[in-house]
């Protein structure tokens, strides 16, 4: 992959991956207007469970089809029998399994969701995760054919429609939760039957012992890391909602829509990233990739700051409820524990060229780590003690995947310039915490100061290597 294909893609990831993970940032003025802090801390609740849901119903078995696809890329008829083959399992394990969490609710998820009733929210939220299975299979299909354009289009549309029987339901109707949920349930029954018509004849949907068995072989070490990465990046709010109540749940979930941003963010970019990083690696073009890694963090550090420094600002445009405004204090800790994310993406991916059963052992490791934070934390301080449980956890996530990528490859990045960067623009974003006694706009006109000094400061030391990196771009 050219570097100008590179960054196509990045950025063609970049837009759909915030039109597909952040429908309810789009919509955190419709939600603030028709919703309490409650019932957003419910919907998240939901939406956590759901997602939690699909790691068993896909048990990571689009990871093997992506794998085995691109072992048989001479063979259009054995890429059609993968697909076919465990595109067919997940569905039926879906279906089933599905069925299993919805009769034996009361045991099975009840306990986790104190002050939720089942019926209509959690089983809506599970119907969606039955219905998408089909569609998500689709669009990793296009992923790995490097179709970016369909793959993209596919989310867009998905997109507005969503968003659009959203509007309808909770706008015009008032369904409030029940209608978020249902035009989630509507939007996956659309896509499913596109699916149908541009997917399903493309493929051989027959089960083969032959493909299932090895797919079983590769996807079920990595459920451990699905699982975990899931209980850093979502169980904090049934722990907030279990501990401190829905509306405590709502207001982080509200702040933690803005830090994720960044997660976004540095998710999109490594999507792009992995196979320019390989192509490199594999032509020895290594101080391309250090100088990129260091850019790139410099980069997240200064979206992390700004959205840090004026997410009061921020909020206040765009919630509808002055119940939600105290939602800014999550923010520092979210977003810095992303950008402390997107370092972790530039190790593991080391790790990924020849040592990948470290993975596991980092992501559950930092899953224990994150688990036991939120239960000391949230007890005692609250629901702040959550996004500083984030934060923590995904800095210690960082240094396992340094510490074993530099036992794997030698491959060095400038770890202490890049730590360093994190770490002091996190301190930065800090002061708006501090009682300030001035006036709000001259506090305003102060962080901008600050942002704009940091952003010469830096474009000064790094204007060489911005020069070179375009310069290679052009040329590629």
């Amino acid at each position: 992959m050219s570097a100008t294909k590179f960054l196509r893609n990045s950025g063609i990831y970049v837009v759909v991956s915030v039109l597909q993970k952040a429908i309810s940032f789009f919509l955190l003025p419709v939600y603030t207007a028709f919703l309490t802090p409650d019932d957003y801390g419910t919907l998240n609740v939901v939406m956590s469970i759901s997602a939690l849901l699909s790691l068993f119903f896909f048990l990571s078995l689009t990871s093997a089809a992506a794998r085995f696809h691109y072992t048989h890329l001479d063979d259009e008829l054995q890429i059609k029998k993968i697909w076919g083959t465990i595109t067919l399992f997940v569905v039926i394990n879906s279906v089933f399994l599905g069925a299993v969490f919805i009769l034996s609710h009361r045991f099975l998820l009840d306990p986790f969701i104190k002050g939720i009733d089942f019926y209509p929210f959690m089983f809506l939220g599970i119907m969606n995760a039955i219905l998408s299975p089909l569609y998500l299979s689709f669009q990793n299909y296009l992923q790995v054919k490097q179709d970016g354009f369909r793959y993209g289009t596919n989310i867009l549309v998905n997109f507005l429609l969503n968003v659009g029987l959203i509007l309808f339901f909770v706008v015009v109707l008032k369904k409030g939760v029940i209608g978020i949920l249902l035009a989630n349930v509507i939007t996956s029954i659309v896509f499913l039957i596109y699916v149908l018509i541009a997917f399903v004849p493309k493929i051989i949907m027959r089960f083969d012992k032959k493909i299932l068995n090895p797919a079983f072989k590769y996807s079920l070490p990595l459920v451990p890391h699905s699982l975990s990465s899931w209980l850093m990046a979502m169980v904090d709010r049934i722990f907030v909602n279990n501990i401190t109540g829905t509306a405590a749940a709502g207001l982080y979930s509200l702040g933690y829509q803005f830090g994720h941003i960044v997660d976004i963010l540095t998710m999109a970019v490594n999507q792009a990233y992995v196979p320019w990083f390989f192509e490199r690696e594999k032509k020895g073009e290594i101080q391309q990739v250090v100088k990129v890694a260091e850019l790139l963090t410099l980069t997240y550090c200064f979206i992390a700051l700004g959205l840090s420094l004026f997410a009061t600002e921020v909020i206040k445009m765009m919630v509808s409820n002055d119940d939600f405004l105290s939602a800014w204090r999550f923010v520092p800790f979210i977003s810095f524990a992303y950008v402390f994310s997107g370092l972790y993406y530039f190790y593991v991916n080391i790790l990924f060229l020849k040592q990948t059963k470290w993975v596991p052992v980092i992501t559950f490791s930092s899953a224990i780590i994150g688990l036991v934070l939120n239960i000391i934390l949230i007890p005692k301080i609250g629901s702040i003690g959550a996004s500083i449980s984030c934060l923590i956890t995904l800095f210690f996530s960082s240094i396992l995947a340094l510490f074993f990528s530099m036992r794997a490859e030698k491959i060095r990045f400038n770890n202490f310039r890049m730590y360093l960067y994190a770490c002091l623009f996190f301190s930065i974003s800090l002061i708006i915490f501090l009682p300030i006694f001035i006036n709000p706009f001259h506090f305003f006109l102060f962080k901008t100061g600050c942002l704009l000094l940091l952003l010469i400061i830096f474009g000064m030391i790094y204007r060489k290597d911005i020069v070179l990196l375009k310069t290679i771009i052009i040329k590629r």
